[in-house]
């Protein structure tokens, strides 16, 4: 994982259905809190529940990539996406980090350099800077793994019970 610290986020569909199934109210502290973050229209797509609408809602900003964003992300090959290119190539355009819960595409943004934010770790930094209750937050995690236990396993939960502590 490297320094996470980005000048604001790019979110792809993995994490944002996650936060959307279980606490919404989670990307609109993000952008209160830490960050700008951004969705790709085509990523909306993606999302059940979620919409250019309710994006504005929540204080979220609906980005357009690129000419250069897309010509990226139309090589295939390789782990990800068409959609997980595009987030990878705005954030590399951007100098944005990446939130994400999608292992291929934060190797990707590793290789790039590009900060990665996952879902349980944006739900840790909220919790240092006062912005949700440690029950919050546990309560958040306990239900993205409730609701997503294949990439939110059982291990990665009590990593993230250590790591909120007491």
């Amino acid at each position: 994982m490297t320094d996470p610290k980005p000048a604001a986020l790019i979110a792809d569909a993995n994490v944002l259905i996650d936060f959307v199934e279980t606490d919404i109210e989670i990307l609109r502290l993000l952008r209160k809190h830490l960050w700008p973050v951004y969705v790709l229209e085509a990523v909306l797509a993606e999302v059940p529940g979620l919409n250019k609408s309710r994006v504005r809602e929540l204080g979220l900003l609906v980005v357009e990539p690129s000419v250069r964003a897309f010509q990226f992300a139309a090589n295939r090959g390789g782990p990800l996406s068409a959609r997980d290119r595009l987030c990878l190539a705005v954030a590399r355009e951007m100098g944005w980090g990446c939130l994400t819960n999608d292992r291929p595409l934060e190797k990707a943004c590793e290789r790039e350099a590009i900060p990665v934010i996952r879902g349980l770790q944006s739900l840790l930094l909220l919790r240092e800077c006062s912005a949700i209750t440690r029950q919050r937050a546990l309560q958040t995690a306990r239900a993205i793994h409730r609701s997503n236990p294949a990439h939110i396993d059982q291990g990665i939960l009590q990593k993230f019970v250590k790591k909120l502590g007491p």
